[in-house]
């Protein structure tokens, strides 16, 4: 009865002129396909190989996440990391934000000292929403994990471990564009952000208690 933009999966296969036509396209990578989920606690493939990339980086270590919560081991990995530049593209704080939104960015801007650069996503109405990660010039990670302990303790997710120069560099120069509709921010500002994202997380808890 109504118009819907979805439509029932056929056996007809799809098409695409990239992939048809291979422009553009690498078409042989190496790859590995993880899953993680409530089952995992303790021991979640994605968290272990983000650990590990982390620890085997000696140049680069390029994160691009709505978030910057990581899980302990996470983030022991990044305090610990020998990588001499550590970069973190995350989402900013806009005018189209609700206050569950508004806490979680700000519990991030909490841990903004776990890395060297932090770049804060300014799209008009827009939430950078990526969940990309790249090592030096020859590791990437992207799939559905979000840096937050919600996706490393509870939530199903999934991953692709690349390991490709050309992806990744196509990967890390896309990242480096997204600077160009971001704001720089220092990571000292890491100290009283995490006071105010108590003092918001409290308040929004005591709210959603209350209306419960």
């Amino acid at each position: 009865d109504h118009n819907s933009r979805y439509f029932p999966l056929t056996k007809e296969p799809g098409y695409c002129q990239q992939f048809a036509e291979g422009e553009g396209l690498v078409q042989n990578v190496k790859m590995k396909f993880l899953v993680g989920g409530p089952e995992h606690r303790g021991n979640n493939p994605i968290v272990k190989e983000y650990v590990k990339r982390i620890s085997k980086a000696k140049k680069e270590i390029r994160i691009a996440n709505w978030m910057l919560n990581p899980s302990k081991k996470i983030r022991r990995a990044l305090k610990a990391a020998a990588v001499p530049k550590r970069v973190a593209h995350l989402n900013g704080i806009g005018s189209n934000f609700s206050i569950g939104r508004l806490s979680q960015t700000h519990s991030g801007r909490g841990n903004y000292h776990l890395v060297d650069k932090i770049y804060e996503y300014k799209g008009h109405r827009q939430v950078y929403h990526k969940k990309v990660a790249t090592f030096d010039d020859s590791h990437m990670i992207i799939g559905s994990f979000n840096l937050g302990r919600k996706s490393a303790k509870y939530d199903h997710e999934i991953a692709f471990v690349i390991k490709n120069k050309e992806v990744t560099q196509l990967a890390r120069a896309r990242l480096k564009k997204d600077k160009l509709h971001s704001k720089k921010v220092a990571s000292e500002s890491s100290v009283s952000a995490s006071a105010i994202s108590r003092v918001v997380s409290f308040v929004f808890a005591q709210a959603t208690q209350n209306f419960l």
